[in-house]
């Protein structure tokens, strides 16, 4: 039903690619933006107890949008695909909430794109949510709505800080290698850990599992191309 309410020709990038006016853009929508959603939070407050919102001050770093527009695998530089510029969180106790708060963002906003991130298609790097970008003034904004026991999970445990660190590598690959790239080397990773690696390997005094390469290659030695590691194996 929510998606059935999405704008039909809706503009699905930025009308600019250019980082400057995009950011200019975004400065003057942000005003409106927040109006809209602390709107939407008092309307939803009563039937939502404990509703939160976490609307930043400032607009998504520039360097952020700059590296992403850099990793596309094509068009790169363009920046008319970022449209988190202008972003904001809603927090809810309950799943039952979510569709309260969706429904309201209904009512008053444009909405361009909904994704479905709880159970249908998560993050790469295993993020929950429901993400709704919403056309206010000309420039495509960013909603999520999140559940108050995943945000404390993020918070809390090193889950964020592990996923900032592959980030940038998952975006390497997917830029070098196409989309399913990033989630093939997460599966390998895995399947690594599950059969005995990834004990501390690289850290000294980390010990290599039996099925490792390091274990089966200890002492020799292949050039620096890992590539041709790969192969002997």
């Amino acid at each position: 039903q929510a998606r059935a309410s999405i704008a039909p020709g809706a503009p699905q990038v930025q009308p600019t690619a250019d980082l400057a006016q995009l950011y200019a853009d975004a400065g003057a929508t942000k005003p409106e933006y927040d109006r809209l959603l602390q709107r939407v939070v008092r309307e939803c407050a009563a039937a939502c107890p404990g509703l939160a919102l976490a609307l930043p001050t400032t607009l998504k770093k520039s360097s952020r949008v700059a590296e992403k527009a850099a990793l596309r695998r094509t068009k790169k530089g363009d920046v008319s695909i970022v449209k988190d510029v202008v972003r904001a969180m809603v927090t809810v106790k309950r799943f039952g909430h979510v569709t309260v708060v969706l429904h309201a963002i209904m009512a008053v906003a444009i909405i361009i794109r909904i994704k479905e991130r709880f159970f249908e298609s998560p993050s790469g790097g295993g993020w929950r949510d429901l993400m709704i970008n919403v056309w206010i003034d000309g420039h495509i904004c960013e909603i999520q709505i999140v559940h108050e026991m995943l945000l404390t999970a993020r918070k809390t445990l090193p889950g964020h800080d592990v996923y900032n660190r592959v980030r940038n590598a998952m975006e390497l690959l997917a830029c070098r290698m196409g989309a399913a790239a990033a989630g093939d080397a997460l599966a390998l990773a895995w399947l690594h850990a599950a059969t005995g690696g990834g004990k501390a390997l690289g850290v000294e005094g980390g010990v290599a599992s039996e099925y490792s390469l390091a274990s089966r290659y200890k002492g020799k030695r292949f050039g620096d191309d890992p590539v041709k590691f790969v192969e002997k194996f």
